[in-house]
Parts: structure tokens; C-alpha cells; sequence
């Protein structure tokens, strides 16, 4: 039997993230289930004479900016070493000065890392350090054949979770799962595109944005980009949407999120009071989570 040249699938998918500006990461278990020498319970070893080496020529041969650690829960920091792992990357690693790491060096998570990582977790996060929530578009993270259509989220559902990390200062890790030769599953293309085609519109109140001092009053859910105030609105808001937090300066100019003409507003007993624009469906800027931008109303 004659092969071709053994490919290098990680480089090239390296490649092709760097040429559209996109920085790469990797995922990385820190246990095997079936190594011979962790099955055979020589923890220790395993760590030291396997993981470490593979990490490290993982990292030195690829470069990543970000690393997902898991497989933590199976033993703890000390039998895994990562302390001394950690110090390796964070000072003698070609990537020492940029990688970010989850926080699963060992049992026990949200206590060590650059971000705590929740898992299907709702997207509530922390307050006081730098998270995100990683979960699949359905119920399982790699292709899992046995799920069907109802078993996926719909779009809408994503959205209010892309929304609500968005709120609570966190970032969304989405993941999806190709099949055996490398397809992804159409169902996944549809999500992606549509939450694409959300963000074509919208993407000003979610890329680079922080959390309000107020996350949310009813349906509708703030970010916040430098001076700027974005309320994204998770139903179609009444007429007129009544705020109870914002208050704009006079002369303030209002838009919705795709559309260049301003939104009315008042201010009325100490609420902001924005008259909705009345649109058709085929003149909607788009179909879920309508966002308000409100110019200096972000202190």
C-alpha cells in the first residue's frame, strides 16, 4: 500500500485562520484514558514522561494564543505537574508574553488561569475576573449522530446566550463538531451563518464591548464601548420602550442598530421613553435582538 506524505492538519488549519486574521488556539487534555501508563495508574510518569514533552512540542510547534486545558477533574495540580508546566509556558515559551489559559490545571476549577471557563453554564459568569462559557450548538460537543433536530438551538437561542455573556463581561466559546471525514454538519453551517448575519449588523454592541453598571432591566440587555450604550432589546420593544437607567443628554441622536434614521426619544418622570420605529418585516435590520445605540449615555 502506497501513502502520501503524512499531512499536517493542525498547521493548515493554522494557516488558514492566520490569512483571515483570526489567532489560533489549540485544545489540550492533560489526561489520556487509554495511555498505557495512565490506565496502568502511573499518573505521575505519565505526566512527566508524556504530557509535559507533548505539551511542549505542541506549543513550540504551533504557536497558539489561547489554550483550552481539560481532562482536569481526573487528579490534581500536583500529580499533573501543571505548576511547573505553567511556569515553562509563562516564562521560557516562545508564546510567554500573549497565551491565554482556561483554568483547568487540576481538580478543582475558577481558581487558577487567565479566564475561568463555565461549561454549559448559562452564561452567568464571574464578576471579578475575566470568563467565558463554552458549550455546543446542541447537546454534545463533538458530532454526536444520535442528536436530532431537537436537540439543536435555534438561532434565537444562541443569540440570547451570545447576549448574556456579552452582558455579564464574559466571551462565547461555540463549538462544533465535524463528522468522521471532516464535514460540518449542515444544521451547524445554518447556525453559524445566521449568527454571522446577526453580527453584520449588530457586531458594534458585542466586538470589544464591556458590562454596564446595569446589566439589564426586562428584556432588554446593555453593553457598553467607550462613552457609547447599546440596548439590545430581546423581544421587539413596545411603543414607546420605556428605560428606567439610561439618561442621554439633550440632543442625543438614537438609531437602531441598521438603520440610519434616529429614533424619537423623551425624557419623561425620570425615564427615557423611545418611540420604536414602526417597520414591515422585509425592513427589519434583522430578525432577533434589536439593539438601540445611545451615544454618551454609558457613564
Amino acid at each position: 500500500m502506497v501513502t502520501g506524505p503524512k499531512r499536517d492538519v493542525t498547521g493548515e488549519l493554522r494557516t488558514a485562520m492566520e490569512k483571515r486574521g483570526i489567532k489560533f488556539g489549540i485544545y489540550y487534555s492533560l489526561m489520556e484514558w487509554y495511555h498505557p501508563l495512565w490506565a496502568g495508574g502511573k499518573r505521575e510518569q505519565f505526566s512527566q514522561e508524556w504530557m509535559h514533552p507533548k505539551f511542549k512540542e505542541v506549543v513550540a510547534n504551533y504557536e497558539p494564543w489561547f489554550i483550552f486545558l481539560d481532562g482536569e477533574w481526573e487528579s490534581t495540580d500536583k500529580v499533573f505537574h501543571t505548576e511547573e508546566l505553567a511556569a515553562w509556558l509563562y516564562n521560557e515559551s516562545s508564546v510567554k508574553d500573549r497565551v491565554v489559559v482556561n483554568d483547568r490545571w487540576g481538580s478543582g476549577r475558577a481558581k487558577h488561569g487567565d479566564i475561568y471557563s463555565s461549561e454549559y453554564g448559562g452564561g452567568q459568569g464571574w464578576k471579578d475576573h475575566p470568563w467565558q462559557e463554552d458549550r455546543g450548538i446542541g447537546e454534545s460537543y463533538g458530532f454526536n449522530r444520535h442528536e436530532n433536530f431537537a436537540h439543536y438551538n435555534s438561532v434565537a437561542k444562541l443569540i440570547d446566550m451570545l447576549t448574556k455573556c456579552m452582558m455579564n463581561g464574559g466571551n462565547l466559546l461555540l463549538d462544533i463538531g465535524p463528522t468522521a471525514d471532516g464535514r460540518i454538519p449542515v444544521i451547524m453551517q445554518d447556525r453559524l451563518v445566521q449568527i454571522g448575519e446577526w453580527l453584520a449588523v449588530n457586531g458594534e454592541a458585542i466586538y470589544g464591548s464591556r458590562p454596564w453598571r446595569v446589566t439589564h432591566e426586562r428584556d432588554v440587555r446593555y453593553t457598553t464601548k467607550g462613552q457609547d450604550l447599546y440596548a439590545i432589546c430581546m423581544q421587539w420593544p413596545g411603543n414607546p420602550l420605556v428605560l428606567n437607567e439610561p439618561k442621554p443628554a439633550a440632543g442625543t441622536v438614537i438609531t437602531m442598530l441598521g438603520r440610519k434614521e434616529p429614533v424619537p426619544w423623551e425624557m419623561k418622570d425620570g425615564k427615557l421613553h423611545i418611540q420604536t420605529p414602526q417597520l414591515t418585516v422585509d425592513k427589519l435590520p434583522c430578525q432577533h435582538a434589536w439593539v438601540l445605540k445611545i451615544p454618551g449615555a454609558a457613564p
